[in-house]
């Protein structure tokens, strides 16, 4: 068992296999879910069986390939302030991008789009970024409507108040809307993009979890090394009709990125 500073300004506890969650800091304590605690005592199995009955192909070959590899560790992140939280399982990974993983832990699904409520049955909040920067889908209870930000809206006419934030990523956002659309907010012209009626099954919302490790420019002309390609992303066809957005998505940190405060997360979880 280890501790360490994070990019939040708080400290994080990594539990590895064969460590006793009994001797996890008092402080941390409170981020053990029942279901991070059930899924410690067999996290390959747990996963395993995730992607079994995981309804996104792409999602379930994802799982599949971190299972494979079983390169994991839980990690129980508090930033500040405290009440700022992540916990779930780090996977790492030489063949797919890596992730820390939540696990559901009762929250009320029952005003999210159909595909929504099947993804938030399997996972809760996912970052692929590391704690304290953005690059994830935020979890079910963390979902800020659009009215929260001083934006000058433009693109897709949509309800603000029934439009929300899914997922972030170089200072885009990933929304959707109570109805079941799903699109990009691009933060640096306010542009609303939507990509049609469904945020899950139609239109390419599922994230590209088995991306190729090909270098790739940025706007600033600089390469990504190749783990740095392995990414959540539109497919290709979908990036060349959203000519307001980034080619392609590098990590940075979120603190002070929009003018709204970050949704916090209540700090004792566990049941």
């Amino acid at each position: 068992m280890k501790v360490k500073e994070n990019e939040a300004g708080g400290t994080t506890v990594i539990v590895e296999r064969g460590d006793d969650l009994k001797e996890v800091p008092r402080s941390h304590q409170g981020l053990i879910t029942a279901s991070l605690r059930e899924a410690f005592a067999d996290p390959t199995e747990h996963f395993s069986r995730m992607a079994k009955r995981c309804p996104f192909a792409q999602m379930a070959r994802w799982l599949r390939a971190l299972v494979e590899e079983n390169q994991w560790e839980l990690r129980l992140n508090q930033g500040v302030p405290e009440e700022w939280t992540l916990a779930g399982f780090r996977w790492s990974s030489q063949q797919v991008r890596g992730a820390t993983v939540d696990l559901p832990f009762g929250v009320d699904l029952s005003a999210l789009p159909s595909e929504l409520k099947e993804y938030f049955k399997l996972v809760d909040e996912v970052n692929w970024n590391g704690f304290g920067c953005a690059g994830e889908m935020k979890g079910a209870g963390e979902h800020t409507p659009l009215t929260a930000f001083q934006f000058d809206y433009r693109g897709a006419k949509v309800d603000l108040a029934a439009s929300f934030v899914l997922g972030t990523s170089n200072g885009d956002m990933l929304i959707y809307t109570r109805d079941g659309r799903g699109g990009w907010l691009c933060l640096e012209t306010h542009n609303i993009h939507l990509w049609g009626p469904s945020p899950t099954r139609s239109t390419g919302f599922t994230p590209n979890f088995l991306p190729t490790a090909v270098p790739r420019t940025t706007t600033s002309g600089r390469r990504h090394r190749p783990e740095h390609s392995r990414r959540w992303r539109l497919p290709p066809a979908r990036q060349e009709s959203l000519p307001s957005l980034p080619p392609n998505f590098a990590p940075f940190s979120c603190l002070g990125a929009v003018s709204a405060p970050r949704p916090l997360r209540p700090r004792n979880r566990g049941v």
